[in-house]
């Protein structure tokens, strides 16, 4: 099962909630158990658009497809250097 990080949960609700589509019906589409969803829901306090865009907004999400990959790179290189530092213990 893959495991979300909060970006990626609040963009799921984002889609949950302009998508019009039930709870379940959404779940379902989006491949993630029903139980899951509720809590996220539960989490954010069954956020609306605004609200969304708001946590979103203090994220700092990259805005160009370039930022986006030099932010999985940086991301990456953080990661195996920690693979390393752990090795090494």
């Amino acid at each position: 099962m893959k495991q979300y990080n909060e970006i990626e949960k609040l963009e799921l609700l984002r889609r949950y909630l302009t998508s019009g589509l039930s709870i379940r019906a959404f779940s379902a589409s989006a491949g993630i158990p029903v139980a899951t969803f509720f809590g996220y829901l539960r989490a954010y306090g069954h956020p609306d658009n605004s609200s969304i865009s708001f946590l979103m907004k203090h994220e700092e999400l990259p805005t160009t497809l370039d930022e986006l990959r030099a932010q999985l790179l940086e991301e990456r290189k953080a990661h195996e250097a920690e693979l390393k530092r752990l090795k090494k213990e």
